[in-house]
């Protein structure tokens, strides 16, 4: 399978602010990625949810509601750069679907593939898990960005107990807009 696997300091150096710019982010705006009731207290609300903000996935893009962010901008420009780097295709332009992937241990994803060019995730916290693909199982660390090939099917596994959401943010990228009835979730990128 081919994938690069890049770690970047600069998640690494500032994991806290972007964690908590996630946390409240999901705060401020989890009725939308929840079925719960409302009333019920911050983060635990997001813990046990039937939708949640990877189910939604194609309803936001999440380089569109954390891009306010100075960390966050200067990590979806590392983003960019290494998502060019590793297009080897002859297309002028990309299009970028992001979404927060907001679990407790017992909500991980299981198996699962994209129907995109290619995939990948940044890990801000990742807590203690691994992502198996059929090939290759990848030790998901803070700062991991991982980009590989759309059709690799992968799950998330959980190695130990973890009291706080792990957070990723995933990515499809597609050479033309997947989705005509909801095209701006697609944000595009010029080669």
């Amino acid at each position: 399978m081919n994938y690069t696997l890049h770690k970047s300091q600069y998640i690494i150096d500032n994991v806290d602010t972007l964690s908590k710019y996630v946390d409240d982010i999901m705060l401020v705006y989890g009725e939308q990625f929840s079925s719960n009731d409302a009333n019920t207290d911050d983060i635990q609300r997001y813990r046990n949810t039937k939708q949640d903000s990877t189910s939604l996935y194609n309803e936001y893009n999440a380089l569109l509601l954390l891009r306010n962010s100075k960390e966050w901008n200067t990590v979806f420009d590392e983003l960019l750069s290494l998502i060019k780097d590793f297009y080897t295709g002859s297309s002028s332009s990309l299009y970028l679907k992001c979404w927060i992937n907001y679990h407790n241990e017992k909500s991980v994803l299981n198996w699962h593939n994209h129907s995109s060019l290619f995939h990948g995730y940044m890990s801000i916290r990742p807590n203690n898990t691994i992502t198996q693909f059929e090939t290759v199982n990848i030790e998901n660390q803070v700062g991991n960005i991982y980009i590989g090939p759309g059709g690799a099917k992968h799950r998330v596994l959980t190695v130990d107990k973890f009291d706080q959401p792990r957070i990723t943010l995933a990515f499809d990228v597609n050479e033309s807009l997947t989705d005509l009835n909801n095209p701006f979730i697609q944000v595009p990128i010029l080669l």
